[in-house]
């Protein structure tokens, strides 16, 4: 099941070991610094592998063009299916240009027809949504715990520290390696893109 927001920075804290204090204000990390990060690592991890979804548009009369500003944390379109539902799926041709796609089409569809879009967002953490799978929640949590480690070892340099001298360092380290598997995993989700052409109609 995937883990909320909240479920996440949790399992930050864990990794951190700074979920064991008696209320919020002793926490090392404040929740707005590590949703800071949250954010930062959810669009990086968008740019190796995107929420994949197809959204529905419809058609204006004699026009081949679409308004993709309607669809939210728009990265960008794969595939334009119209019309619709036919056996075999009937794959279109297409250019953007801003927020607006054009399908290639000898005519110009009606008014009120569907057009599926399959395209890529943003992924999306809240507490109440997750676009996170398992494997991508993973690389998260390394590299939100990753980033809040260096940032907090990189305050502490000049710092008089409790654990002595070489505390800052070894939580940079830490950070380092947290990092470094983090990047590792990212790399791993790269698998090379092919372009289609479809036929006209």
């Amino acid at each position: 099941m995937a883990k909320m927001l909240s479920g996440v920075r949790a399992v930050v804290r864990q990794m951190l070991t700074d979920e064991l204090v008696s209320s919020d204000t002793d926490y090392a990390w404040t929740d707005d610094e590590l949703d800071l990060y949250i954010n930062d690592c959810l669009a990086e991890i968008a740019e190796y592998k995107p929420y994949e979804v197809k959204e529905t548009l419809t058609t204006t009369a004699d026009s081949r063009e679409l308004d993709l500003s309607v669809i939210d944390d728009l990265v960008e379109v794969k595939k334009v299916e119209y019309p619709v539902d036919e056996q075999p799926r009937q794959f279109r041709n297409f250019s953007v240009w801003g927020d607006i796609l054009r399908m290639a089409l000898d005519s110009a569809p009606g008014a009120g027809e569907s057009v599926y879009i399959y395209c890529t967002k943003y992924h999306s953490l809240s507490d109440t949504v997750s676009t996170l799978n398992p494997t991508l929640e993973r690389l998260l949590v390394l590299g939100v715990s990753g980033r809040a480690a260096v940032a907090k070892a990189r305050a502490q340099i000049n710092a008089v520290n409790i654990g002595g001298a070489g505390v800052a360092s070894n939580v940079q380290n830490w950070g380092l390696a947290q990092l470094a598997l983090y990047r590792g995993g990212l790399n791993s989700l790269i698998i090379p893109e092919m372009s289609e052409e479809y036929p006209t109609e």
